[in-house]
């Protein structure tokens, strides 16, 4: 792949290619600024809610953020280590899976 870049926009193209795409940069922050763990001693969620979470052990989970600690099963002894919004839910495709 081929990736030329400035402070505006990314463009790339496969090396085989003659087509070129371009990205915004505005566009790449809003949509993939929050697609990496987040260490927790970087810093925790601004809202409660469900989270996905990595734990210790390299587990992923999906647990409850509130009042500014983690809600983890009462069952399982883990600390949350990292932590990255929900995605989306998925919203198209086929008509059978959507009922």
């Amino acid at each position: 792949m081929i990736v030329e870049y400035d402070d505006f926009e990314v463009r790339y193209k496969a090396k085989e290619s003659d087509q070129w795409k371009t990205v915004g940069i505005d566009e790449l922050i809003l949509n993939y600024a929050d697609t990496r763990w987040i260490p927790v001693t970087e810093r925790l969620p601004k809202e409660t809610g469900y989270y996905l979470t990595s734990t210790e052990y390299n587990d992923v989970l999906h647990d409850f953020f509130f009042d500014g600690k983690w809600e983890t099963a009462e069952c399982f002894w883990y600390k949350v280590v990292a932590w990255m919004p929900l995605p989306e839910p998925y919203k198209g495709g086929d008509a059978e899976c959507n009922q």
